[in-house]
């Protein structure tokens, strides 16, 4: 019994002096780190500035108002609408703008006013508007259409 007590008894202390070692080894190791690099040793690589570059612009379309709904209940819509695009296609969007307003305008008169007031229903009113806008016939395609603000009154 005594010789497997000293048998764990020197099996544990392997380990501990094992432990010490990999200890000091790493002491001495972030030691080593830190004196170099305060003696100019390391060579850090410089910060890059990430900037973000994009292609694309949005387009400000101007502010409508739309009546919308039928005899039995209508209401005006105010809004404001953005359209993203690549930036060297702005200038010949500017000659499309008057078809896409008009679409935008058919689009939105046809819609009954409870339909837009709905907020689970404008995910749905800006995939239309996008599906409207690049069915103008106009060469710049849409990427995204923007509703900055709709209001119904």
């Amino acid at each position: 019994m005594r010789r497997l007590m000293s048998k764990n008894a020197s099996r544990s202390r392997m380990v501990q002096i094992y432990v010490a070692c990999v200890l000091l080894f790493v002491g001495l190791a972030a030691c080593g780190y830190l004196v170099a690099d305060q003696a100019g040793l390391i060579k850090h690589p410089a910060p890059v500035a990430h900037a973000f570059v994009s292609d694309m612009t949005y387009v400000d379309l101007p502010r409508m108002m739309v009546d919308v709904g039928s005899k039995d209940s209508s209401a005006q819509v105010q809004v404001d609408i953005s359209l993203e695009i690549a930036s060297k296609d702005k200038a010949i969007l500017e000659g499309y703008q008057p078809r896409i307003t008009d679409k935008i305008n058919d689009f939105l008169s046809q819609e009954p006013p409870e339909e837009i007031a709905r907020f689970s229903s404008t995910p749905w009113i800006r995939q239309e508007l996008l599906r409207q806008v690049n069915g103008v016939g106009s060469p710049v395609p849409v990427y995204d259409v923007l509703l900055r603000q709709m209001l119904i009154l």
